[in-house]
């Protein structure tokens, strides 16, 4: 494959944030799927230095400590053998002494996440345990850096950029759907830039399988992150399937084209970007319907309106197969938009974009460890 080059419009990529790049992999939502013990009587988990790593993992050079956070802490590494870079997440003990079978559940969809094999999503290449019995990941190490940072560097994305960003994840998620698999935390963050400017969609590790009979979460449990989750999180017993990640894609595209996350009754993203084409709002519209019947049924659904797009700004988009690897291409100006109202967006209840349900928050590895 050709190298691909960066169009010239495009700013260029901020420089990644070690700390915050890992928080596409370690994730501070997860602690909402823990059980419910007072996080006071926990005695926080510290984790191994890196020489003490390489002593449970002897396969593998560990050279730096990423991040670490209530569910786990992910290092940088080669894997020796093949001499591949990898990001190793290693999860605390006291998870499985919480839940008896949850080790039993993580095999099992840590087997489907590696099953993930696409251009367009984080490859998981090895899982298991500790020689002290530690579960873990061995993922596909992203240099680059987040969809998030490119928003707080930029205030708002490009609208051809944005449109190129949402395309591939719908690609990632028509491949994950299709094996059953829901990510439930699809936001900026969780979705990778690497040098190339190709999307990697990252933390599939939130992961609940779409026949409700496992999954690394519980029910009855609102796992993400409050400002992108799907209405039907919050009621007991809905439970998620694959709309419920294209609602947070939508959140995810009215926030890069305006730099703000729909809450309310929104306006329009034609509002903060005038001349926008309004395919955008139609979309985000439909993709936020609190109503899931409402909304796209599938990721090949939603991405087949984004196409139109591409093709009205007069850059042909590429296979669906072939997105993952394709760089950012150039394009025309969107097409200005028809004048809108705020109605045009349909109204949600605050409480399901505003829950009040805390997650915690990332932490800086212990000096001890670095």
């Amino acid at each position: 494959m050709s190298e691909p080059h960066l169009p010239d419009q495009s700013p260029a990529l901020p420089p990644p944030a070690s700390a915050d790049l890992t928080q596409t992999v370690v994730l501070p939502q997860y602690q909402a799927a823990r059980p419910d013990t007072p996080e006071k009587s926990r005695q926080r988990w510290r984790p191994p230095s890196l020489e003490e790593l390489h002593e449970l993992m002897p396969g593998y050079a560990i050279d730096k400590l990423l991040g670490c956070g209530g569910m786990g802490a992910v290092y940088r590494g080669v894997q020796t053998q093949l001499g591949r870079t990898v990001a190793i997440k290693l999860l605390p003990p006291d998870l499985e002494q919480d839940d008896p079978s949850f080790a039993e559940r993580f095999k099992n969809e840590a087997k489907l996440m590696a099953m993930l094999a696409h251009p367009s999503i984080v490859a998981v290449y090895d899982f298991g345990q500790t020689k002290e019995g530690q579960l873990f990941f061995v993922m596909e190490y992203v240099d680059g850096t987040d969809v998030a940072h490119l928003i707080s560097s930029q205030s708002r994305l490009p609208a051809s950029e944005a449109l190129k960003i949402t395309l591939q994840v719908c690609d990632a998620l028509a491949a994950a759907h299709e094996l059953g698999i829901i990510h439930r935390d699809i936001k900026p963050a969780n979705v990778l830039i690497n040098t190339r400017r190709q999307v990697k969609v990252a933390d599939f590790g939130l992961a609940k399988l779409h026949d409700g009979q496992h999954g690394l979460t519980k029910t009855g449990h609102a796992v993400g992150t409050p400002d992108y989750l799907a209405p039907e999180i919050y009621l007991l017993g809905a439970g998620a399937d694959n709309r419920t990640d294209l609602y947070s894609l939508g959140v995810m595209l009215y926030q890069m084209l305006t730099g703000q996350i729909p809450r309310g009754a929104f306006k329009p993203a034609a509002t903060f970007v005038p001349g926008l084409n309004p395919r955008f709002d139609a979309i985000i519209s439909r993709a936020l319907q609190v109503d899931r019947a409402e909304r796209y049924q599938s990721a090949a659904e939603m991405r087949h309106d984004l196409d139109l797009i591409a093709t009205e700004s007069g850059a042909q988009p590429p296979p669906a197969a072939a997105m993952g690897s394709t760089p950012f291409a150039q394009s025309a100006a969107p097409r200005p938009s028809a004048q809108r109202t705020a109605s045009a967006s349909p109204p949600l209840k605050s409480g399901s974009r505003s829950a009040a349900a805390k997650t915690s928050k990332l932490t800086p590895p212990p000096a001890a460890s670095g």
